[in-house]
């Protein structure tokens, strides 16, 4: 593997089609890559992962938090206790459901 830390010394020119090149910086660019490093990785097949949208980083805190409350619904089921002050286990299980169903829907 070569070593990231050092100066990168050598020069290799390649001759592209402007459409080519276009597309090339556009996949670095999406990657947070400098076309250079992408160009690098992709000789050597190295795996290129684009970042995480940010819509999907949304998704997945959303998803951790509903996943929360339904552990705890469950917890306290297990547990039979009752929360006092809120809505019944079902009522609680279906307002998540439901608010599941909406965030599959957008996305």
């Amino acid at each position: 593997m070569i070593d990231r830390h050092k100066n990168k010394k050598e020069r290799i020119q390649l001759r592209v089609v402007p459409m080519h090149k276009t597309l090339l910086r556009a996949k670095a660019k999406l990657c947070n890559m400098s076309l250079s490093d992408y160009m690098i990785r992709c000789g050597l097949q190295q795996h290129i992962s684009p970042p995480k949208s940010k819509i999907n980083q949304e998704c997945v805190r959303e998803l951790s938090r509903i996943g929360n409350n339904i552990n705890q619904i469950a917890y306290a089921l297990n547990r039979n206790q009752s929360n006092p002050g809120h809505l019944p286990a079902t009522e609680q299980l279906q307002l998540i459901v439901d608010e599941l169903k909406q965030i599959k829907e957008s996305i």
